[in-house]
C-alpha cells in the first residue's frame, strides 16, 4: 500500500531510481534469473559504451 502512495505522488519519477537500487537485493533473492538478465544487460551497454569512447578518443584528430 505505502508503494501504490509512492507511485501516486507527482515526486514519483524522481524517487523511481532510488527505489529500484533499494530493490535489488529483493530481485537477487526472488528472481535470480531476471536478476542475472539485469546485470548481463547492465554489463553489456557499460561496455559497448566504453568500447565506443575508446574509439571516439583514438579516431579524433
Amino acid at each position: 500500500m505505502a508503494a501504490l502512495l509512492i507511485f501516486d505522488e507527482p515526486y514519483s519519477q524522481a524517487l523511481s531510481p532510488f527505489l529500484f537500487f533499494l530493490l535489488l537485493p529483493l530481485y537477487a533473492k526472488f528472481f535470480p534469473l531476471l536478476f542475472k538478465l539485469l546485470c548481463f544487460f547492465f554489463l553489456s551497454f557499460l561496455s559497448w559504451f566504453s568500447l565506443l569512447r575508446l574509439k571516439n578518443l583514438f579516431t579524433k584528430h
